[in-house]
């Protein structure tokens, strides 16, 4: 089993893959390298991401029993369909996931090599799915997610051949849902190692200026490391 190790201005930093940092490297690996090697503060929380949170925390604590009510920006509709998520299936909300770097799953946080979490894992007789909750809008690297999440719900449960993975977006009142089979696991494999790599092989982590970049903690304009 392998762990991470970066070495930076003589220094040695552990790191750990995941979808977010895969997400931020794509998007700038300048930031990437700000938060997850320098791991420089992120400054304050944007209200869009604080109310996606709260949503996210609203569904976990329904699901869970410890809040009766859902997020009031969740409309009905939603809200009686995770009531039947939760009435008809083995649900757990925030299952942690571990990996090692021959993909296996494993119980030591200290030697993963990837990490992450589901949602939601749904568990029926006869099938398992995993839920993503979205608000905003749909976004096309909402596609990797699914991809990654579907790997890893493959060998997690190896008693199934298919596994769905679905995006809810609350706030545009759909539901995206992919299914992944088990004979495209090594390609599954093979393609997330590659972008790993991708990670681990970088040696300048260049910034992407873009609009994005006035979100960003990180840019000159919000008085952050980058040149941008």
């Amino acid at each position: 089993m392998l762990t991470l190790w970066v070495a930076l201005k003589k220094e040695v930093v552990k790191m750990r893959h995941s979808y977010s940092s895969w997400s931020t490297y794509k998007q700038c690996p300048a930031k990437f390298k700000f938060s997850y090697i320098d791991k420089l503060p992120r400054g304050a929380v944007h209200p869009n991401a604080k109310r996606g949170t709260d949503v996210h925390k609203s569904v976990e604590d329904f699901i869970n029993g410890s809040q009766p009510m859902l997020h009031p920006e969740i409309n009905s509709e939603y809200g009686h369909w995770i009531m039947n998520l939760k009435n008809n299936s083995e649900c757990l909300p925030e299952p942690m996931w571990l990996i090692n770097s021959d993909w296996e799953l494993i119980d030591n946080e200290d030697m993963a090599w990837a990490k992450g979490f589901f949602d939601l894992q749904a568990v029926y007789k006869d099938k398992i799915e995993i839920y993503e909750w979205k608000t905003g809008k749909i976004y096309d690297e909402h596609i990797e997610q699914r991809f990654l999440y579907g790997l890893i719900a493959l060998l997690k449960f190896p008693k199934y051949n298919t596994i769905t993975v679905t995006n809810v977006y609350f706030d545009q009142k759909k539901k995206v849902a992919q299914e992944f089979k088990r004979e495209n696991v090594n390609f599954m494999k093979d393609t997330w190692t590659k972008r790993f790599k991708k990670i681990e092989s970088e040696k300048q982590f260049p910034p992407n200026p873009q609009f994005l970049c006035r979100y960003c903690s990180f840019s000159k304009q919000n008085g952050g490391p980058c040149q941008f």
